[in-house]
């Protein structure tokens, strides 16, 4: 029997079970899809900052949704993406520190709104993450807008002279060695006195002395190592006198860079920390930018740490320095510095900073900047005194993308993967099906043909059989495309 139907009678037993086949497929592939799942996730800490042509902090950690706890995590691969596609040079995160991935990312050259797409790797399964950012090509922000306005004098004072104590770096470390600044001025005028001081409650293993003899700057600098939650001071001079109370704050960690003025880009830190061992995070910020971390490793409790400071768009600026053990940053445990940065000279980043703060302060801290700017030097480094007046930052590392969003989005990228597999898989499918069908045609065809010679049956019919038969090909090859094209497009519209 010949055509379509005789095709259909002769095979019908490995048409049957050919269909069965490619329909088991089909379930098989559907119902692998469905069952996708992920069950890790990367959290993803970043600055909420991004501006042109600057670098900025990423730090990524491994989380398994299922035990609640961090994975390790060896690398991360980074690359932004614009709203056409184009994709920048990847960049790998790959220093390792308590837990995390961390490092410094340059953001694009043209600002507008990119795409951070994140990708990892746990245990052979390819994690995913997208985050959306505008990359602006100014920041505004900066260390100015977190000056504090100095006391000055206060009720209870007495005598012609202004005294005061506070903490030098706007912090006093309990527990860890830090220093207070003692200010005497009359007036719009520095005064030089010998300042007795009695302290009444509080204690410090640096002996504190009775009196110190404070200069014609009208400040001097007491070093301090407090080992109780309270000072409570007397200061007095002659017929002036005042009290004072200072609270030490529970850092646990002091940092120390080498200068509060930094001319080649680079500090090196001296952190001493009341944790013997371990990791530490070293951030650089401007204003409310999470411009670089690094990683610091504590050995008997302190830590030398040279870190390298961000690239100024200006002749000078003013950054925060922190450094903090913990990343999710509990209570105020941490310490922290600014650090005046010039491309130019210390003595022109020192006026450049006091011309700045001249509007922005009190009269009392007017006469500071202006006693510093007159006799700063890298050796008595009294610049230090003035970056004090800066209120200190409570700058964490944002969250910007939970492992609860970013295992969506991986699941979201693994079934898409999967699914253009499956899709081609079923146009390879087909184009077999129509090679196998056709061959089964035309085997047959030739095979009825042949029959018919043998039984003496005349040619003339054969060009006519060969039509009919290519035409009732070309019916059964559009119905079999028309189907295969509607499984496609029932598995791409599918919510896998």
């Amino acid at each position: 029997m010949g055509g379509l139907l005789g095709v259909v009678v002769r095979y019908k037993r490995s048409l049957f079970y050919g269909g069965l086949a490619w329909f088991g497929f089909v379930l098989a592939g559907g119902l692998y899809l469905s069952t996708i799942d992920a069950r890790t996730g990367l959290h993803v800490f970043g600055s909420n900052v991004w501006v042109t042509n600057q670098t900025s902090a990423l730090r990524v950690s491994l989380r398994d949704l299922r035990l609640s706890m961090s994975r390790p995590l060896a690398e991360v691969e980074v690359r932004f993406v614009d709203h056409a596609g184009v994709s920048s040079p990847p960049v790998v995160l790959s220093e390792g520190v308590s837990g995390f991935v961390q490092g410094n990312v340059l953001a694009p050259s043209r600002p507008g709104r990119w795409t951070i797409h994140f990708r990892a790797d746990d245990e052979g399964t390819p994690l995913t993450a997208r985050l959306p950012v505008d990359v602006v090509s100014r920041n505004d922000t900066s260390a100015f807008e977190q000056l504090t306005r100095h006391k000055g004098r206060r009720p209870g004072d007495t005598g012609p002279i202004d005294l005061d104590i506070e903490p030098l770096d706007g912090a006093v470390p309990s527990g860890l060695t830090g220093a207070l600044l003692v200010r005497a001025s009359r007036g719009p005028e520095p005064v030089a006195a010998d300042v007795a001081l009695s302290l009444s409650e509080g204690r410090s293993r640096l002996p504190i002395p009775r009196t110190i003899s404070v200069p014609s700057t009208g400040f001097a600098t007491l070093p301090v190592h407090a080992v109780h939650p309270i000072f409570q001071f007397r200061l007095s001079t002659g017929e002036s006198s005042a009290d004072r109370r200072v609270r030490p704050s529970p850092t646990q960690f002091s940092v120390q860079p080498n200068s509060a003025v930094s001319e080649d880009g680079t500090t090196h830190l001296t952190v001493s920390s009341l944790h013997k061992t371990g990791d530490v995070f070293v951030d650089v910020w401007r204003g409310d930018h999470w411009r670089s971390t690094t990683r610091g490793t504590l050995t008997d409790g302190l830590a030398k740490i040279p870190v390298k400071l961000p690239a100024l768009r200006t002749p000078h600026d003013v950054l925060w320095v922190q450094v903090y053990r913990h990343a999710y940053m509990p209570g105020e445990a941490r310490d922290g510095r600014y650090l005046l940065v010039t491309r130019d000279s210390r003595a022109a980043a020192v006026q450049w900073l006091v011309a700045e703060l001249a509007p922005r302060v009190s009269s009392a801290d007017q006469l500071l900047a202006r006693q510093v700017a007159a006799t700063d030097t890298q050796e008595n480094d009294h610049v230090r005194a003035l970056l004090g007046r800066f209120a200190r930052p409570e700058h964490s590392p944002p969250l910007l993308a939970d492992s609860g969003e970013t295992v969506i989005q991986t699941v979201s990228d693994l079934k898409a993967t999967w699914l253009s597999r499956f899709v081609m898989a079923l146009i390879i499918s087909g184009i077999l099906m129509f090679i196998i069908v056709g061959m089964l045609l035309y085997s047959n065809q030739r095979e009825v043909e042949q029959g018919w010679a043998l039984a003496g049956g005349a040619d003339d019919g054969a060009p006519g059989t060969r039509r009919r038969l290519a035409l009732q090909a070309s019916y059964l090859f559009l119905i079999l495309a028309v189907f295969v094209l509607g499984m496609i497009q029932l598995v791409l519209s599918i919510h896998w």
